[in-house]
């Protein structure tokens, strides 16, 4: 597909956006597999750009690093990624709150979501400027997440009413939703791709997101990586809520007797 869009663009000129296969789909996926016509409209959603520059280098073994000199780089006026929350989360960055069940992480990640959207300090830690949020739950009922909002934002109406109105986008669970096999990283990239001007995204929690073991450090690490690439390719920062696990310190002690 790259060859093909590459030859469009040195002969006409013209750019190709190139379709992406969702990759938990079975490898030679095509067109004709998709019977409900799901996956299609899906990939067409979740379509690159092709690199022209990457595209006119010569080919080589394999993947390299692009490499600039130092003055070259100090040239390029790159920007340094400003602080949303200064000392907890920076531009295009992630944040993870974690603790055991039921002390408060979801108000905790709820509250910095509003002062984030309405640049008021959180916790004595400075936050320059408002930003617009996407709120995403994957665990309470509606009425509850929408009932501590309603508590939480009292404060926030009050003195920044236009803020919260403007700033704040909250996910509601549809009844046919299954979080149980659906990916939560894709469906993260299409609404994302369809709300442009979201800046940071507090999502509770990465443990209901995704169907790989929490307890497998390489399938995390795997994870977090499709992570990374929502926040390049989006420009959006995350507030990842997570469940400690919890140790009975007991059977350690055996374990480490036997």
């Amino acid at each position: 597909a790259e060859r093909c869009a590459g030859k469009i663009y040195e002969e006409l000129e013209i750019e190709c956006r190139i379709p992406q296969w969702s990759p938990d789909l079975p490898k030679g996926f095509d067109v004709s597999d998709d019977k409900e016509w799901v996956e299609v409209p899906r990939a067409i959603n979740n379509y690159k750009v092709l690199d022209h520059a990457k595209h006119d280098q010569k080919p080589s073994q394999g993947k390299e690093y692009h490499l600039v000199g130092l003055l070259d780089a100090f040239e390029m006026n790159i920007p340094k990624p400003e602080m949303i929350v200064e000392d907890i989360l920076n531009e295009r960055g992630n944040t993870l709150l974690v603790a055991e069940d039921s002390v408060g992480k979801s108000m905790m990640a709820n509250q910095l979501g509003l002062c984030i959207a309405t640049g008021t300090d959180f916790l004595g830690y400075k936050v320059p400027k408002p930003r617009k949020v996407m709120l995403v739950q994957h665990e309470m009922e509606n009425g509850e997440q929408v009932d501590r909002l309603k508590q939480q934002s009292k404060w926030f109406m009050i003195n920044h009413p236009e803020l919260i109105r403007d700033n704040v986008k909250l996910h509601l669970i549809q009844d046919g939703d299954n979080l149980a096999i659906t990916d939560q990283f894709e469906v993260l990239g299409n609404t994302l791709a369809s709300n442009p001007d979201i800046d940071v995204v507090v999502f509770d929690n990465i443990g209901q997101s995704t169907n790989v073991k929490m307890t497998d450090p390489d399938l995390i690490r795997q994870e977090l990586k499709r992570l990374k690439d929502l926040c390049r390719l989006h420009g959006v920062a995350f507030v990842l809520v997570a469940h400690v696990v919890k140790v009975d310190w007991a059977k350690v002690k055996d374990l480490i007797k036997n």
